[in-house]
């Protein structure tokens, strides 16, 4: 018999609890099978661990038939429910489709993992366009993904959609002891743009202070010349180590201290291992 990934069993009734429309799918315990929620630390994975993230994504479809729970390429779906079918726009039911206690294959496949792990920029855009098949540099088995339903052109989102949205993040933030570990997924690829709604680009900022309870950027400590000059030395950054490309942030450029605080943030994690 299968067995069940019990961190988040308990997540419809801490939904329904923020009085949010639920409906959790057949199977839902079981998830996809062996596939682990993993600590990104050890790198272990267990029926009984949590995830490390919330990572937000659009559809790119105005409507969405929920899948069922073990080939299902996102943990949970939200949209307007009628004539049980989710839809972005037409009226309906905001409702949480709740896919699968454990992660699911699919969503976030390869991005830049050290931006992995601080969540904190908003509009921040990875510097890699990293892709291909689910594995450790994959985000999919340390991350809840959620898919919007939603065309992703830029479209008005249902603004009770939205409140689900921001539910979600607050209960898994709540379950699961997670702080500013909310993202989009434009911030884990820079193949991808999602989410995009509302004619906003960074979309994802209102998402992230709304669950993260906090309305200004959080920055690293500043970086010292002597290691900003180290990481260009080690060959992570390409070109002058005095400029930093404008494309790490979605808002245009940025002064010095940011793109020097950008940069250490994002790459903390190469910065220990030299």
């Amino acid at each position: 018999m299968a067995s069940e990934h019990t961190f988040l069993l308990d997540l419809p009734d801490v939904l329904e609890a923020l009085n949010l429309n639920v409906w959790v799918a057949d199977g839902y315990e079981y998830g996809q099978g062996n596939y682990l929620w993993t600590n990104p630390h050890t790198n272990v994975g267990s029926y009984h661990e949590k995830p490390f993230g919330y990572m937000v994504h659009h559809s790119a479809s105005s409507s969405a038939n929920p899948p069922p729970s073990d080939t299902s390429k996102a943990g949970a779906w939200i949209g307007l429910r009628r004539d049980d079918k989710l839809y972005q726009e037409g009226g309906g039911v905001p409702t949480i489709y709740l896919a699968s206690a454990g992660p699911a294959r699919t969503s976030s496949g390869y991005g830049y993992k050290p931006a992995a792990w601080d969540y904190t920029f908003k509009g921040l855009r990875s510097p890699a366009k990293a892709q291909g098949a689910d594995g450790d540099t994959a985000l999919n088995r340390y991350s809840f993904n959620m898919e919007t339903v939603h065309r992703g052109d830029g479209t008005t989102l249902d603004p009770s959609v939205l409140d689900h949205v921001v539910g979600l993040g607050i209960a898994l933030q709540q379950m699961c002891d997670l702080k500013e570990m909310t993202l989009g997924h434009r911030s884990w690829s820079q193949r991808k743009i999602d989410p995009y709604w509302d004619n906003d680009t960074d979309c994802i900022t209102t998402v992230q202070s709304r669950v993260q309870g906090d309305d200004d950027m959080t920055w690293a400590d500043i970086v010292d010349d002597a290691t900003w000059t180290k990481a260009y030395e080690d060959g992570f950054i390409e070109g002058d180590p005095s400029v930093m490309p404008d494309y790490y942030f979605a808002d245009g450029p940025a002064t010095e201290d940011e793109k020097k605080n950008g940069y250490n943030h994002i790459m903390r994690e190469q910065m220990e291992r030299t």
